[in-house]
């Protein structure tokens, strides 16, 4: 998907997608448990401005492994697959 090291990671229309996906699920996640951003934060061991960067549609400066440890403090796992 990337083009070179000087592009944004998340720069590609369907990688953005993707991490809006991501995003509105770790949000959903925590909803389900009934996580505050703040207990959320705390689990990550990151500030809660950092866990609403992470989170935020917008935001496209955010790792996949960032998503994935934040997959992980909810108990779950990224999948992706090509096809």
């Amino acid at each position: 998907m990337r083009k070179n090291a000087d592009q944004a990671p998340w720069e590609d229309p369907g990688a953005r997608a993707i991490k809006r996906v991501l995003a509105s699920q770790i949000l959903e996640a925590m909803d389900e448990q009934g996580l505050s951003r703040d207990t959320m934060a705390r689990r990550m061991e990151i500030s809660q401005n950092d866990l609403d960067h992470l989170l935020d549609p917008q935001a496209d400066t955010i790792s996949l492994s960032a998503l994935g440890r934040a997959a992980r403090a909810l108990g779950l796992s990224i999948s992706l697959e090509l096809i």
